[in-house]
């Protein structure tokens, strides 16, 4: 009866080199591609992030404009609920400044404006309160006297400028973030490609 013919161990190991590469080789595209993935995720995390700072700081200057124009509407009415848009801004700008220091708790220069932005915000606050109070007490004409100063034109416009300047560096990161979630997807996906193929 006839031997069954012996496996070559050349033959042999030449198959177990080539599983061995094939195993090696989709560990490592494994590896690869989960971390480009991670990357990605990471990314568009922190690209969410910058969105929400740019629409606080865009909320943060809206709500100031609403205090200004509740101050005006009193002054120009004498009536107190056109101070309501006013009142709405005094309690509702810490909360956004707040919100916004909290998701830049790790940027030292956006803190800093943040600093500025507050400071300015707190100045204007009781320049818009001494007018309120000059129409209360002495009429239309002693307001319109408070309010001719200039002060409050100016600290409004170093507000926008700040909110400006901090978009500015959110806008840079914005940029640089969507760059680099850019290039891990298309590293994830040459990775799964190349793999696939192998």
């Amino acid at each position: 009866m006839p031997r069954a013919p012996s496996l070559c161990p050349k033959h042999s190991l030449q198959e177990s080199v080539a599983i061995a590469a094939v195993i090696v080789m989709l560990l490592l595209t494994g590896v690869i591609t989960c971390r480009a993935f991670v990357t990605l995720q990471r990314n568009r995390e922190l690209m969410r992030h910058t969105y929400e700072v740019m629409l606080n700081l865009a909320e943060i200057e809206s709500t100031m404009n609403d205090a200004e124009t509740g101050q005006r509407g009193f002054i120009i009415t004498g009536r107190e609920e056109y101070l309501e848009p006013f009142e709405n801004a005094v309690h509702g700008v810490d909360d956004l400044v707040d919100a916004t220091e909290s998701l830049n708790s790790n940027d030292s220069r956006q803190l800093d404006n943040l600093t500025l932005l507050s400071s300015l915000i707190a100045k204007k606050f009781v320049e818009l309160r001494l007018a309120i109070a000059a129409r209360r007490d002495g009429g239309m004409e002693t307001a319109q006297q408070a309010v001719n100063t200039d002060v409050g034109k100016k600290t409004m416009d170093r507000i926008r400028e700040v909110t400006a300047a901090m978009r500015d560096i959110e806008g840079d990161l914005l940029a640089q973030r969507k760059a680099v979630a850019s290039t891990s997807y298309k590293s994830g996906l040459i990775t799964s490609v190349v793999s696939t193929v192998f």
